[in-house]
């Protein structure tokens, strides 16, 4: 009887160690489910204590995070009243030019903008930096970043072919 029970022992033993051991793997083969949950997009860092004053001027879209190969054409200025134009050609059908106003936060660098027609633009962005030649916009809420150089608006093929019609227009900003 002593067999028995020193066999008993053994097979319990082993049991409780596949178990453990079972347990133990399941537990790493877990994965890691972060991958699953979308991290949340941190605020962006505004450029720090800027006016509009510091911005207005003529800027060309030089890069745009959202497609590193943008083969679209943005012109943007940006005056000093807080109004503002944009010529795009977005669809290769020629340059669209949009107007309307824009809202500045100094506090964090906020800009948010509305069409003439009352149409809202897509985001509201923070100006991360801002220096005598580049401006970067972050989408509030999003990674999408947008670079801009300072220019000057060509006259002939941009402003002079730029159509004001924009009711089937869908803008950048």
């Amino acid at each position: 009887m002593d067999c028995d029970r020193y066999l008993s022992n053994i097979m319990n033993s082993i049991c409780k160690s596949v178990c453990i051991a079972c347990a133990l793997l399941l537990c790493a083969c877990g994965g890691d489910h972060k991958a699953d949950i979308a991290e949340p997009t941190p605020p962006p860092q505004p450029a720090g204590s800027i006016q509009a004053k510091d911005f207005a001027g003529e800027w060309h879209l030089t890069e745009w995070s959202v497609d590193k190969e943008f083969a679209a054409e943005v012109y943007l200025r940006l005056n000093e009243d807080l109004t503002f134009v944009l010529y795009q050609n977005i669809v290769s059908h020629g340059f669209q030019q949009l107007s309307g106003t824009f809202l500045f936060d100094a506090a964090t660098s906020a800009v948010s903008g509305e069409y003439d027609d009352g149409t809202p633009w897509g985001y509201s962005y923070t100006i991360t930096l801002l220096t005598e030649q580049t401006m970067k916009w972050q989408a509030a809420g999003t990674n999408d970043i947008s670079i801009y150089t300072r220019t000057t608006i060509p006259d002939l093929t941009v402003v002079r072919s730029s159509q004001a019609d924009s009711s089937s227009v869908i803008p950048f900003l």
